[in-house]
């Protein structure tokens, strides 16, 4: 009993001495600490002015004793090259536009045709001429009849407005010589402008026509053709000379020019000379009389 008595008091100062050398320790630490500017140099004063310092090297490595830039020189090039150890894009508008301008350039051209306009013209080209050959077999009163309905036929089913005038003045279509076709002519001076492209505002580097002066090219060769109309037949293409112009017919919209025709008749019938080849629309424009000439330029 006693030694039981003897082991617990024995555990019990151990733990006694234990505490007491803990307090002892901690006393020590803090006698040992810092305190005031040793402690504030320990705590982080140190590093702060190690900091300054690499700052105010830094700052006279890169910038005491260089020149300040200036407007002098803000524009001028640089005296070496600078590489970029790096690679980097940007975008230069100035390259942008040349690579434009070459694409312009270099890329083919292409026009899309119309070609059901084309075809519903070229099919009102046919059924006006088959118009014109069934109107010159008639007489005066069914041919004005067969004129009007060949007017409302090529509006209504080919979209193609014709006029009584222009009917008239493409009644001598085949007038020509050498057996020339006015709408034959007309049609390949049409496909030919088609087949280069025709636009209505094309820009300096297409290569296509504008409308105005495909007009312009089309009016001139209509023009051209308009000169060479036979008025009267040579000896050479008839037994007896023929007038494809009638004094009678044009008369009420061409006074002066039926008259001159109706002189050229009487001289003819009275046994003047006369060419073989027979007389065309130009010989009437350039003749002397003031008057036929220019009948015949208006006609």
């Amino acid at each position: 009993m006693a030694s039981e008595d003897t082991k617990g008091a024995r555990k019990k100062s151990g733990r006694q001495r234990a505490r007491r050398r803990k307090e002892l320790e901690n006393d020590e630490s803090l006698d040992l600490s810092p305190s005031g500017l040793r402690g504030a140099w320990s705590g982080g004063g140190k590093q702060f002015v190690l900091t300054l310092v690499f700052a105010i090297a830094v700052i006279f490595t890169c910038f005491v004793g260089q020149d300040p830039p200036s407007l002098r020189t803000l524009g001028e090039y640089a005296p070496e090259n600078v590489y970029s150890d790096r690679k980097f894009e940007y975008l230069s508008k100035v390259k942008l536009e040349r690579a434009k301008e070459w694409i312009r350039s270099s890329t083919p051209r292409e026009f899309a045709r119309n070609r059901i306009r084309e075809d519903q013209f070229s099919k009102a080209i046919i059924r006006l001429e088959e118009g014109l050959i069934s109107i010159r077999s008639l007489d005066e009163e069914d041919a004005a009849i067969a004129e009007a309905d060949l007017i409302d036929d090529l509006k209504a089913n080919f979209e193609l407005s014709v006029t009584q005038q222009e009917i008239e003045m493409l009644s001598h279509w085949r007038d020509f010589p050498e057996g020339k076709n006015f709408l034959d002519f007309l049609g390949k001076v049409l496909k030919q402008l088609h087949f280069t492209g025709v636009i209505r505002s094309p820009s300096v580097d297409q290569k296509f026509i504008s409308e105005e002066n495909a007009t312009a090219r089309i009016e001139g060769m209509m023009d051209e053709l308009s000169n060479r109309l036979v008025v009267i037949t040579g000896l050479s293409a008839d037994e007896k000379l023929r007038f494809n112009l009638k004094p009678e017919v044009i008369r009420s919209k061409n006074p002066q020019l039926a008259d001159y025709l109706n002189e050229l008749k009487a001289h003819l019938e009275n046994g003047g000379p006369f060419s073989d080849e027979g007389l065309i629309l130009s010989d009437l424009i350039e003749s002397a009389d003031e008057n036929g000439s220019l009948a015949a330029e208006q006609f």
